[in-house]
Order: C-alpha cells, then sequence, then structure tokens
C-alpha cells in the first residue's frame, strides 16, 4: 500500500508546495520593491522570502525579476500563472488516486503533457531571466524543481501503466466515455469545475494582494496628507516680495501660488502641468507666480555643485518668453522634451516650437539684465529657504504636499474656505 501511494503523495506535496511558492512570488510581485518594515507588513512571508531572495543587487535576486517587464502578461504576474498550473496538477493526482483502475492509464498521459509543458514554460522562463533580465530568482528556481520533479514523476507512471504518451486522444476518450451520456456530462462538469477553482486561485490570489497594496497606498496618502494640512495651517506666511515678471491666471485672485522651478526637473514638470489645471478649474481664485531656481552653478552660487547643466540657460529663456508674453508656451515646448545640457541651439530650437520671434528672443538673451534678473530670483529663493525644486507656497505659506492637481485642489479649496470665513 505504502510503495503504491509513496508517488502520488509526493506529487500532491510538491504540487502544494509549488502553490505557497507561487503565492509567494506574488507577493513579491507586488511587494518586492517596498522598504522592508512596509514589505513585513503587508507580506504574510516575508521573513522566508527575505532570507531566499537575495539582494537586490546580486544575480541571484526576486525583486530583480519581480520588477522586469517579463515578470507579467497583460498586466497579469507571471507568478499567479503558477498557482493555477500547481493547482491543476494537484486535482490531476487526487483524481488518479481516487478514481478506478481502468482510469489510471489515461489520467497518467495527460498528467504527463500537463506537467511537460509547464516544464517547458520553466524552462522558457528560466532562460529569459539568465539573458534577457541578467537575474535568477532563487524562489522561482525551487518552483522549477519541483515541475521538473513532477515531471519524474509522471514518466514513472507512464512506465508503471504500460502507456504511450501520444495516446492522448484515447486518454480522453477512456475519461469521458463519449458513448455514455450521463459519465459524459458528469467528468465534463468536473474538469470544467477544476479549470475554475484552478484559474480563481490565480486570480484570487492576484486581486488580493492588489487590493491589500492599493488600500495600504490609500492610508498612507491619507496620513501624508493629514501631516500636510497641519504643517499648511501650523505655518506663518512669509510676505513674498516677488517680481511680477510672469503671472498665470487672474492677476486679481485672491489665492497667489508662487512656483519655484528648474526647467531640468522632472519633479517641476509634474507641478507645471498640475498648477496649469489648477489655474483652469479655478477661474478668479487662483494665480501663479513662476520664479526660476536653476540647479546650476552658472547663475545658482548656493550649490555645491551643478545638478542640471544648461537649466540656467533654459530660465534666460523663459524670461525672454515672457517678454513676448509667450512664456506658458515656452514652458510646454521645454517640458516637452528631453534635454540634457541643452545648447543654444537647442534654446532656439524651443523658442521656435513656442512661436516666439526669433531676433528680439536672440537679442533678450544677451542682455545683461536677464542674468541679472535670474541671480535675483534665486537670491529670493534662497530667502525663503528654498533648497530643492519644486518648492510652492501658497498665499505666502509653504505647500509640503505632493506636487500633483487633486492635493493641490485640497490645499486651495481650504485656503478658499479661510478666505470666505475671514471675508463674510
Amino acid at each position: 500500500m505504502f510503495k503504491r501511494t509513496i508517488i502520488p503523495i509526493f506529487i500532491l506535496l510538491m504540487s502544494i508546495s509549488g502553490m505557497a511558492l507561487s503565492y509567494m512570488l506574488v507577493e513579491e510581485y507586488y511587494f518586492g520593491s517596498a522598504p522592508l518594515n512596509v514589505h513585513q507588513e503587508l507580506a504574510h512571508f516575508s521573513r522566508l522570502t527575505s532570507s531566499m531572495c537575495g539582494e537586490e543587487s546580486s544575480f541571484m535576486s526576486c525583486e530583480m525579476v519581480a520588477k522586469s517587464k517579463y515578470s507579467k502578461v497583460f498586466n497579469f504576474p507571471v507568478a499567479a500563472l503558477g498557482l493555477t498550473f500547481y493547482s491543476i496538477l494537484f486535482f490531476l493526482i487526487l483524481s488518479d488516486i481516487f478514481a478506478a483502475k481502468a482510469l489510471h492509464p489515461p489520467i497518467a498521459v495527460i498528467f504527463f503533457w500537463v506537467v511537460l509543458l509547464g516544464s517547458l514554460a520553466d524552462i522558457t522562463l528560466l532562460l529569459i531571466s539568465i539573458f534577457m533580465v541578467n537575474a535568477l530568482c532563487p524562489l522561482c528556481l525551487v518552483t522549477y524543481i519541483f515541475t521538473w520533479l513532477c515531471l519524474g514523476g509522471a514518466i514513472f507512471y507512464l512506465v508503471k501503466y504500460h502507456v504511450r504518451p501520444f495516446a492522448i486522444l484515447g486518454a480522453f476518450k477512456t475519461i469521458y466515455q463519449f458513448d455514455q451520456r450521463k459519465s459524459f456530462f458528469k467528468r465534463i462538469f468536473i474538469t470544467i469545475c477544476i479549470l475554475i477553482i484552478s484559474i480563481l486561485f490565480a486570480y484570487g490570489a492576484d486581486y488580493y494582494l492588489n487590493f491589500r497594496l492599493e488600500r495600504y497606498k490609500k492610508q498612507r496618502e491619507q496620513v501624508a496628507f493629514e501631516k500636510a494640512v497641519e504643517a499648511f495651517q501650523n505655518e506663518m506666511p512669509i510676505t513674498m516680495d516677488v517680481e511680477p515678471i510672469m503671472i498665470l491666471g487672474d492677476p486679481e485672485a485672491p489665492i497667489t501660488i508662487v512656483e519655484i522651478s528648474d526647467f531640468l526637473c522632472p519633479y517641476c514638470k509634474k507641478a507645471a502641468i498640475a498648477l496649469e489645471q489648477v489655474i483652469g478649474e479655478n477661474p478668479g481664485r487662483v494665480k501663479v507666480i513662476f520664479i526660476n531656481y536653476p540647479l546650476d552653478m552658472a547663475c545658482n552660487p548656493y550649490l555645491g555643485r551643478s545638478l542640471h547643466p544648461g537649466s540656467c540657460l533654459l530660465a534666460a529663456g523663459a524670461l525672454c518668453a515672457a517678454e513676448q508674453d509667450r512664456f506658458e508656451e515656452y514652458q510646454s515646448a521645454v517640458f516637452q522634451a528631453k534635454l540634457e545640457r541643452p545648447s543654444f541651439q537647442i534654446l532656439k530650437e524651443l523658442a521656435r516650437e513656442a512661436g516666439l520671434m526669433l531676433e528680439p528672443f536672440i537679442r533678450c538673451l544677451a542682455d545683461r539684465e536677464i542674468l541679472n534678473t535670474i541671480i535675483r530670483q534665486v537670491e529670493k529663493g534662497k530667502e525663503y529657504g528654498v533648497r530643492g525644486t519644486p518648492t510652492i507656497f501658497i498665499n505666502g505659506k509653504r505647500y509640503r504636499g505632493r506636487a500633483d492637481k487633486d492635493w493641490l485642489q485640497k490645499f486651495i479649496d481650504l485656503e478658499w474656505e479661510r478666505i470666505k470665513s475671514e471675508n463674510p
């Protein structure tokens, strides 16, 4: 009895272990890039994966593989498909244990082909991981070994039952008994149930872990928002003596947003887009004043090194664009271009894209007063405690929230309610 059941029990254990490891890999897909404390909070198997998955920078790294574009198919984790695969193996071998003797050979044939396809998929994933991702996931490797062990068990079954693997059509005929309607529909129903349950394992795990991650992000965002609101309300407004070189929105609006920015800063691009949206959705309420603060030692003496070489040139271009009342068009052209160390020639191309008259633009750039204006703006930024970009003030209060439209709108609404309560 023991000899007859040892192989199926072994395969059952491999299948269950494979499902557990696949679930751990889906956790790694969603939480692998998170800080350790977040990983421990969200992942049920955090300690185990942390000990098995290796360092991010090493060749043996689950995180490197999980972050690659090959870790998902149509935005669905490949690891979740492992849950479906191993659960099908589990149900197949369970069926073999409890089925009549006449069904053992055909089940062995189907089991062999399922495991063979899984093994080929694992070999493909292994090659992709080594040669295209340049990293190997230790947990993935263990699941591959489990699959190959199951393949060994499948071959053992074929030998045991003296059945050829290519007798796949005969296997289906024997199992489903096409000539007996009652047995046919009963076994088709069982097969469909097995497939649905196996697929639901994958989708359920994916939905559950994605839900946990999104809920955590919302909770963290709410906490961050509440802290930002508290800091904003406790902030003492400062008097901002700003040269109104360029004002976006209604100049008479009661809410003044001062944006201190660098044209080569990617976060400044997001802030500029958000502020443009805010102006459009709050007519008569909001105006935005732009201040240059290039992270470039060519015009900013408060830096240890130039973080964005060429941003002083772009800042000068912004002032000259403002003289032609084309600042918004210039800003859009700059942020749409992917710039690194922009040259004077590139600046002229940006001016053309922004619809600027080129000769007045070039004369403006040669004017010494333009550089003096940028230096004065940098001085103002330093006076207001600017250490990085973008830095935003709302009616003289430093805004410490995220530079996106939704957050900015909430703070504008708060400031609007305060203004209305003070001026009933």
